[in-house]
Protein backbone atom coordinates (compact mmCIF):
# COMPACT_ATOMS: atom_id res chain seq x y z
CA UNK A 1 0.00 0.00 0.00
CA UNK A 2 1.40 3.92 -0.82
CA UNK A 3 -0.01 6.61 -0.74
CA UNK A 4 -1.57 8.20 -4.37
CA UNK A 5 1.40 10.65 -5.20
CA UNK A 6 3.95 7.73 -5.13
CA UNK A 7 1.51 5.89 -6.95
CA UNK A 8 1.48 8.82 -9.71
CA UNK A 9 5.31 9.31 -9.41
CA UNK A 10 5.31 5.21 -10.36
CA UNK A 11 3.03 5.42 -13.37
CA UNK A 12 5.08 8.52 -14.82
CA UNK A 13 8.43 6.50 -13.84
CA UNK A 14 6.78 3.58 -16.44
CA UNK A 15 7.36 -0.35 -16.00
CA UNK A 16 11.01 0.10 -17.57
CA UNK A 17 12.16 2.28 -14.80
CA UNK A 18 14.45 -0.18 -12.32
CA UNK A 19 12.39 1.14 -9.45
CA UNK A 20 9.46 -0.67 -10.71
CA UNK A 21 11.22 -4.37 -11.13
CA UNK A 22 8.55 -7.08 -10.29
CA UNK A 23 5.14 -4.94 -10.95
CA UNK A 24 3.18 -5.94 -13.47
CA UNK A 25 0.59 -2.92 -12.98
CA UNK A 26 -0.74 -0.62 -10.89
CA UNK A 27 -4.22 -0.53 -9.13
CA UNK A 28 -4.75 2.79 -9.96
CA UNK A 29 -8.07 4.73 -10.15
CA UNK A 30 -8.38 6.42 -13.23
CA UNK A 31 -10.45 9.56 -14.73
CA UNK A 32 -11.43 9.53 -18.14
CA UNK A 33 -11.50 13.39 -18.36
CA UNK A 34 -11.27 13.55 -21.63
CA UNK A 35 -10.00 11.21 -25.12
CA UNK A 36 -6.64 12.48 -24.76
CA UNK A 37 -6.38 11.89 -21.30
CA UNK A 38 -8.69 8.58 -20.79
CA UNK A 39 -7.46 7.10 -23.95
CA UNK A 40 -4.32 8.90 -25.91
CA UNK A 41 -2.24 9.45 -23.31
CA UNK A 42 -2.23 5.85 -22.43
CA UNK A 43 -2.24 3.83 -25.23
CA UNK A 44 -0.20 5.56 -27.84
CA UNK A 45 3.01 4.58 -28.25
CA UNK A 46 4.43 8.00 -28.21
CA UNK A 47 2.86 8.83 -24.97
CA UNK A 48 5.45 6.53 -22.84
CA UNK A 49 7.41 7.65 -19.28
CA UNK A 50 7.86 10.04 -19.07
CA UNK A 51 5.92 11.98 -21.67
CA UNK A 52 2.32 10.31 -21.11
CA UNK A 53 0.84 7.84 -19.24
CA UNK A 54 1.91 4.34 -21.39
CA UNK A 55 3.46 2.80 -17.95
CA UNK A 56 2.86 -0.42 -19.66
CA UNK A 57 4.69 0.84 -22.81
CA UNK A 58 1.91 -0.05 -24.96
CA UNK A 59 3.36 0.22 -28.54
CA UNK A 60 0.63 -0.88 -31.30
CA UNK A 61 0.80 1.24 -34.19
CA UNK A 62 -3.73 0.95 -34.52
CA UNK A 63 -3.38 2.86 -31.25
CA UNK A 64 -1.37 5.22 -31.95
CA UNK A 65 -3.14 5.92 -35.49
CA UNK A 66 -6.32 6.03 -33.42
CA UNK A 67 -4.67 8.99 -31.60
CA UNK A 68 -3.88 11.04 -34.59
CA UNK A 69 -7.35 10.63 -35.93
CA UNK A 70 -8.91 11.44 -32.83
CA UNK A 71 -6.47 14.19 -32.12
CA UNK A 72 -7.29 15.48 -36.13
CA UNK A 73 -11.50 15.52 -35.57
CA UNK A 74 -12.76 18.42 -34.64
CA UNK A 75 -16.96 17.30 -35.24
CA UNK A 76 -18.13 16.19 -32.06
CA UNK A 77 -19.99 13.23 -33.80
CA UNK A 78 -17.34 11.91 -35.47
CA UNK A 79 -14.88 12.32 -32.83
CA UNK A 80 -17.13 10.15 -30.78
CA UNK A 81 -17.09 7.17 -33.26
CA UNK A 82 -12.97 7.15 -33.51
CA UNK A 83 -13.04 7.33 -29.50
CA UNK A 84 -15.68 4.32 -29.47
CA UNK A 85 -13.39 2.76 -31.68
CA UNK A 86 -10.42 2.78 -29.99
CA UNK A 87 -12.25 1.80 -27.08
CA UNK A 88 -13.88 -1.30 -28.88
CA UNK A 89 -10.41 -2.26 -29.72
CA UNK A 90 -8.87 -1.64 -25.72
CA UNK A 91 -11.49 -3.86 -24.68
CA UNK A 92 -10.54 -6.62 -27.50
CA UNK A 93 -7.22 -6.26 -27.07
CA UNK A 94 -7.32 -6.58 -23.17
CA UNK A 95 -4.76 -4.28 -22.70
CA UNK A 96 -6.19 -3.25 -19.23
CA UNK A 97 -7.55 -5.35 -16.66
CA UNK A 98 -10.41 -3.15 -15.12
CA UNK A 99 -10.79 -4.06 -11.60
CA UNK A 100 -13.35 -2.34 -9.23
CA UNK A 101 -12.85 -2.52 -5.30
CA UNK A 102 -17.20 -1.26 -4.34
CA UNK A 103 -17.02 0.24 -0.82
CA UNK A 104 -20.32 2.38 -1.17
CA UNK A 105 -22.09 2.61 2.31
CA UNK A 106 -25.12 -0.16 2.41
CA UNK A 107 -27.98 0.33 4.49
CA UNK A 108 -28.50 -2.40 7.71
CA UNK A 109 -31.34 -1.93 9.67
CA UNK A 110 -34.76 -2.02 8.62
CA UNK A 111 -35.16 1.24 10.70
CA UNK A 112 -33.33 3.05 7.53
CA UNK A 113 -35.63 4.70 5.10
CA UNK A 114 -34.86 6.75 2.00
CA UNK A 115 -31.57 5.16 1.26
CA UNK A 116 -30.94 4.50 -2.36
CA UNK A 117 -27.87 2.97 -3.75
CA UNK A 118 -25.85 5.20 -6.18
CA UNK A 119 -25.32 4.27 -9.93
CA UNK A 120 -22.43 6.02 -9.80
CA UNK A 121 -19.97 6.90 -7.91
CA UNK A 122 -21.54 9.94 -5.93
CA UNK A 123 -24.01 8.71 -3.02
CA UNK A 124 -26.45 11.12 -2.21
CA UNK A 125 -27.33 10.91 2.22
CA UNK A 126 -29.84 13.74 2.33
CA UNK A 127 -32.81 11.50 2.38
CA UNK A 128 -31.91 9.14 4.49
CA UNK A 129 -33.22 8.91 7.98
CA UNK A 130 -34.16 6.46 10.56
CA UNK A 131 -37.51 5.73 11.71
Amino acid sequence: MVDRAAMVQSRLKGSRDQSQRGLHGLNYSWVWVDPDFGFITALDSRKTAPRGNTWGYVEQPEFDAFSDSIRAEFDPAKQDQVVAEMHTRMVDECVWLRVVHDMDPRAMSLRVKGFMQAQNWIQDLTPVRMD
